[in-house]
């Protein structure tokens, strides 16, 4: 009975559209992997993570350029490793209740692109770079996400055990905040300065899509001719020839154009029911 439910939770989680249980299952089984080689010295150990960190030195990237893609599954600390799993699961999670996962997907994977480059080129700049080390996680990617979250829905409160009703964007404060405070206590201002580009590239990115300078293709589907929503005193009317998914889908095609307080009590309404029944 415990291996079917086990089976059962399994094929809930992977076969499901999020991305989330992918990234987090690659970071924590790379995790396992190098602590493993370098525990036994397989593979050069230290070597081997130094290989996927992305260099501080530009010119020791064009020596391994797929760093670039790599680095943000790199850990050495558990604690660390931990704390933005965490953070992933919890931002990504909101996120997908407003967004498509390949939005969600877009702006991680282009906070951590941008924070990588920009933490490459301001790296030749003597000044900046010479208490660099390595860039290791994927703090660029969850704050591109949380960034993203700001933008999309300003007002957003949750519901924390200990602390009760707290808003989203004093959240975003606080983890800034320890993000900023962490790496310029140990003297990685280029890690700092990529980490507030990362945050921008998510900001930058909901407002692109909002004034529709993102391509139509990454945010917007074909228009279904059979949708119809009218608005009447806060009450919504839908064509009855549509399925929930249309109606969702043309929701959050709104809220990636307007932002969700854009959205009327009842859109609200269906949306919240929408993602509780997934």
């Amino acid at each position: 009975m415990k291996e079917n439910s086990f089976k059962s939770l399994m094929r809930q989680t992977y076969n499901s559209s999020s991305p989330l249980p992918y990234i987090l299952t690659i970071v924590i089984v790379l995790f396992v992997l190098l602590k493993i080689f370098n525990a036994v010295n397989v593979l050069g150990g230290q070597l081997l993570i130094s290989s996927l960190s992305l260099p501080p030195l530009l010119s020791e990237w064009f020596y391994q350029p797929w760093s670039i893609l790599t680095y943000p599954f790199v850990y050495t600390e558990i604690f660390a490793l931990i704390f933005d799993c965490l953070w992933l699961y919890w931002i990504g999670g909101l996120f997908l209740n407003l967004l498509r996962p390949k939005q969600l997907l877009y702006i991680f994977s282009g906070g951590l692109v941008y924070g990588g480059l920009v933490f490459l080129l301001l790296n030749t700049i003597p000044i900046l770079s010479y208490t660099s080390i390595s860039l290791i996680s994927m703090t660029n990617g969850i704050g591109a996400l949380l960034g993203a979250m700001l933008l999309l829905s300003p007002k957003t409160e949750v519901n924390l055990a200990l602390f009760g009703i707290v808003k989203l964007k004093t959240i975003a404060v606080i983890y800034f905040a320890i993000q900023l405070i962490s790496l310029l206590y140990r003297q990685q201002y280029v890690a700092s300065i990529a980490f507030a580009i990362a945050v921008s590239s998510g900001i930058l990115f909901i407002l692109y899509s909002q004034g529709r300078h993102i391509p139509n293709q990454l945010f917007s589907r074909k228009k279904n001719k059979h949708l119809k929503i009218i608005h009447r005193q806060d009450n919504v009317t839908i064509n009855k020839t549509i399925s929930n998914q249309e109606v969702v889908d043309k929701l959050l095609d709104k809220i990636s154009e307007s932002g969700y307080e854009s959205l009327t009590k009842a859109e609200k309404e269906i949306l919240f029911k929408a993602s509780n029944s997934n």
